[in-house]
């Protein structure tokens, strides 16, 4: 995929070795195994380098309905994500990011802005909103819960690539190289 980085391998240069991790996804990656790689690498590398500051970019051109995407992710896993980086309790910069699909565009930037407030929103989008933001027939802010058990199967790529970034990366990140 363009830009041809963000291989596992790739975890910085000269100083900066050990400062970035990489979780590859194969194609067709739906919530489930975001969600388990997230809060198996993504979380405790966080922890690990105990930053004084998170900077994200949250795109959704990860979405499953996005025309460019080789993902299959809902707003769930989305959200879900944005919760993570609440909870962590950092001065936090949150950035827009990329999205072909509008309307994902608009509802997960507004699920996050939402957590980032502590504002619980309701699923059910109100008539005005849709008609005027969002294309029919969307009527819902949140997708409906996804979860594929083929995602989860031991043995995955990504199972094997989780275990190779915690056992190689994470020492680096902890001893501060």
């Amino acid at each position: 995929m363009f830009p041809g980085t963000g291989y596992s391998k790739n975890i910085g240069t000269g100083m900066g070795e050990g400062f970035a991790v990489n979780l590859p996804l194969p194609p067709y990656t739906g919530d489930a195994l975001f969600t388990k790689g997230f809060k198996e690498v993504v979380t405790p590398f966080i922890e690990a380098f105990s930053p004084d500051v998170i900077v994200t970019q949250l795109g959704v051109d990860s979405m499953k309905s996005d025309p460019v995407t080789h993902l299959n992710l809902t707003s769930n896993a989305f959200e879900g994500a944005v919760r993570v980086f609440k909870s962590l309790a950092l001065p936090w910069i949150a950035l827009g990011g990329g999205g072909y699909d509008i309307a994902n565009v608009a509802r997960c930037w507004t699920l996050a802005w939402a957590v980032m407030l502590g504002v619980e929103l309701p699923d059910v989008l109100d008539d005005e909103f849709t008609s005027e933001i969002l294309p029919a027939p969307i009527k819902r802010l949140r997708d409906a819960p996804e979860f594929f058990e083929s995602e989860l199967k031991e043995g995955t790529q990504v199972d094997v690539d989780i275990d190779r970034l915690v056992r190689v990366n994470l020492p680096l990140v902890r001893a501060g190289s």
